[in-house]
């Protein structure tokens, strides 16, 4: 749940610059691309989220270890987007 939320964090901080900066007379985040790496970085973290939550709430059973492995996988891709 660390490496979410310093993720958050990182979204945060690229949806202020994006607003901030303006290029070839827009904000970066009215260009198409830059909106769509911001919608694709909140989709990416929200999914991680959704799914450390729902391992959480899985008795130990095959299926629970199934997702706590898809959970680990996603976290650590997430950790290394960020990095």
């Amino acid at each position: 749940m660390r490496a979410i939320d310093a993720a958050d964090l990182a979204l945060e901080l690229m949806i202020e610059r994006a607003q901030s900066r303006r290029t070839f007379g827009k904000a970066l985040h009215e260009h198409g691309t830059i909106g769509e790496w911001i919608a694709k970085s909140r989709a990416e973290i929200d999914q991680v989220t959704v799914l450390v939550l729902a391992v959480d709430h899985i008795d130990g059973n095959a299926v629970a270890r199934k997702l706590c492995e898809v959970g680990f996988v996603a976290d650590a891709r997430v950790k290394q987007l960020f990095k």
